[in-house]
């Protein structure tokens, strides 16, 4: 198996001078999450889901009025991406292009052709696919987090996103006073649900919104004895970036995210070549 067997054909693009307003409709096309930004048709730089948390904590943390808006969605893609992406090739084999997402912490890949043209992306999605053939060696409990970081039920979105913003979070547990985790939101939801009350021109009542009424009641949970191969088989059926951990009072004893998968399956490929 090569990365162009693995990988998203024809993914979501925008030139750089693109404005902000165009990536928001784009980054959740298809269910990436990514945009590559392009100049002249070559590859110059991406723009994720992080990328527009950041700049929508940036522009509304206090208000989203009408002048922070345009602060925002008129910037241009080129503003707001990540400059000269790590990218991977057609022909590479999945365990070089594992390596570099490890090594340089990305979450996904550019490809190009033979000839430096964009032919597709993978992300760390794509990568999971890899464990539907390796033996169940790993524990879910060894790759976990176990300090999870949650919100209260009553607190804003804006204050979701000023979290996810300041810790580099994607997903945020929403808990009730108990502490028992009730729902979840993530930058994918906020970012699409911002596209939309921007287009109606809502979107201060959006980000004022507690998070109990905004949040996925749909918590999707794992067992710390479960093997890595069977959270991520159940992350690929399912859609989803993350799984919770939760003890027997439903409070959240930890997560496991795509990108803890990767690590665990950088670790057991790296084990079974020893």
């Amino acid at each position: 198996m090569l990365i162009k067997d693995l990988m998203i054909t024809d993914p979501p693009t925008l030139e750089r001078n693109a404005y902000v307003y165009e990536v928001f409709r784009k980054v959740n096309e298809r269910g990436i999450g990514r945009v590559i930004v392009l100049a002249d048709g070559n590859l110059t730089g991406i723009i994720s889901t992080r990328d527009l948390v950041n700049l929508i904590d940036l522009r509304c943390r206090s208000s989203c009025e009408k002048s922070d808006v345009y602060g925002m969605i008129y910037r241009t893609a080129e503003e707001v991406m990540s400059p000269q992406p790590q990218v991977a090739y057609e022909e590479m084999e999945p365990l070089d292009a594992l390596t570099a997402m490890v090594a340089r912490n990305f979450g996904a890949l550019p490809v190009l052709n033979s000839v430096g043209r964009l032919t597709g992306i993978v992300t760390e999605r794509e990568m999971l696919l890899l464990f539907q053939d390796i033996d169940e060696l790993l524990s879910v409990r060894r790759f976990m987090s176990k300090r999870v970081r949650t919100a209260y039920k009553d607190a804003k979105v804006r204050d979701a996103v000023s979290i996810m913003a300041k810790g580099g979070f994607r997903r945020l547990p929403v808990t009730d006073e108990t502490g028992k985790v009730i729902g979840i939101v993530t930058a994918s939801d906020i970012v699409r649900r911002m596209d939309k009350e921007i287009r109606k021109g809502n979107p201060e009542e959006y980000m004022g919104k507690p998070l109990h009424e905004v949040m996925n009641r749909n918590v999707l949970t794992v067992r710390p004895e479960d093997s890595v191969n069977q959270a991520a088989a159940r992350m690929i059926i399912e859609r989803v970036g993350s799984l919770l951990v939760l003890d027997e009072n439903g409070k959240a004893a930890g997560i496991i995210t795509e990108r803890d998968l990767v690590m665990a399956l950088y670790h057991q490929l790296h084990l079974t070549l020893k």
